[in-house]
């Protein structure tokens, strides 16, 4: 997963990042924020058992869609993504 980071960091080529959050182990909400800090143009989508997770850190601007998820559903999530990338990067200048 640091790898994952490192390779995040310095990539601007990915404009949305969809991550399965069984991954990220028990540190999820950790390593997100701390995604989202090093890489504030990125779009997150977040596939997990619990999509209500979004309830946890709104100011993430993170979208969260079941395992379930059609690949419509997730298309639409990334473009989501990315509006709620410009969201955040508009409050923050």
């Amino acid at each position: 997963l640091v790898v994952v980071l490192g390779l995040l960091e310095g990539a601007t080529l990915f404009q949305t990042a969809l991550i399965d959050r069984r991954l990220l182990g028990d540190t999820a909400d950790a390593l997100l924020r701390a995604l989202v800090k090093l890489r504030p143009d990125l779009g997150l989508v977040v596939l997990t058992d619990t999509p209500e997770d979004s309830w946890r850190n709104p100011r993430l601007d993170i979208a969260y869609l079941p395992y379930s998820a059609t690949p419509d559903a997730v298309l639409a999530a990334m473009v989501r993504s990315r509006e709620l990338v410009v969201a955040r990067t508009d409050e923050t200048g």
